[in-house]
């Protein structure tokens, strides 16, 4: 096997673990088949489905793909007698390629700042956009891992308001979540009873203070390592993705004898 199979190989496995969608995974691998020389789609299908993990395995499968990229002008099409040979646009394939390394980047940056502050390495502060956080939400399950740093910080600093906890989630993780997402999993805490409430006041009720409860304490631990061993691997498969989409750009054309 050639060393980009098994770093191909290596991929697969990780992108199955840190879910991300077939569908990606899919269009990654049939333009990498198309770039390589593979033209007709019985080449293309017999050259993608090994390294496919996906349910959905058939030609039609495959033939929705393709329309796919060829809306999106990433391919086209031509015929030979009554086969169509597919093959790729200049303009379409820089444009995916960018749009994934980018997309790699992100991931990485992100991924790789979080691991840090939970495992309470030094973390330069970063500015995280709408478009890195939405390509970051594709990528974990946000949760979890915002329930985890409630937890750890609520552990730590024993009190504190649902406003507080907005703060850190900003000001310490840059993270962007909205308000009302952020309550209803504050709430989801409660109802597990990870986390307990207790009102300023027993009838005006104008503010309700935050603290972890004797099993949130004893769950936490468990939590906060699985959560870091999901960043880690996330941010070592985007680095590996963004390596491998690099070397796919500048791979010789033409099918491999």
């Amino acid at each position: 096997m050639a060393p980009t199979d098994k770093k191909l190989n290596r991929i697969e496995t990780s992108m199955n673990k840190i879910g991300m969608g077939n569908r990606e995974l899919l269009m990654v691998l049939v333009l990498r088949a198309i770039t390589n020389g593979y033209q007709t789609a019985k080449e293309i299908f017999e050259e993608v489905m090994p390294h496919y993990p996906g349910r959905s395995r058939s030609m039609a499968f495959l033939y929705e793909t393709l329309k796919e990229l060829e809306k999106e002008l990433l391919i086209t099409s031509s015929k030979d007698g009554r086969t169509s040979l597919y093959s790729v646009t200049e303009a379409g394939i820089e444009s995916f390629w960018s749009q994934h390394e980018e997309m790699c980047q992100a991931v990485y940056q992100i991924s790789s700042y979080l691991h840090a502050k939970l495992s309470h390495d030094p973390a330069p502060a970063i500015q995280i956009t709408k478009e890195q956080e939405k390509f970051f939400n594709r990528f974990i399950n946000v949760r979890e891992l915002v329930s985890t740093i409630f937890l750890g910080e609520l552990s730590r600093r024993k009190r504190l308001t649902g406003k507080q906890l907005m703060e850190i989630i900003h000001d310490d993780y840059s993270w962007y979540c909205s308000k009302g997402y952020l309550y209803v999993i504050l709430h989801s805490l409660m109802g597990a009873g990870l986390v307990e409430g207790e009102w300023d006041h027993p009838i005006k009720r104008n503010v309700l203070t935050y603290q972890i409860t004797a099993l949130g304490i004893e769950i936490y631990p468990g939590e906060l390592q699985k959560t870091i061993d999901k960043l880690r691997e996330t941010s070592q498969f985007m680095k590996s993705l963004s390596l491998y989409l690099k070397t796919e750009r500048h791979e010789d054309k033409g099918k491999p004898e």
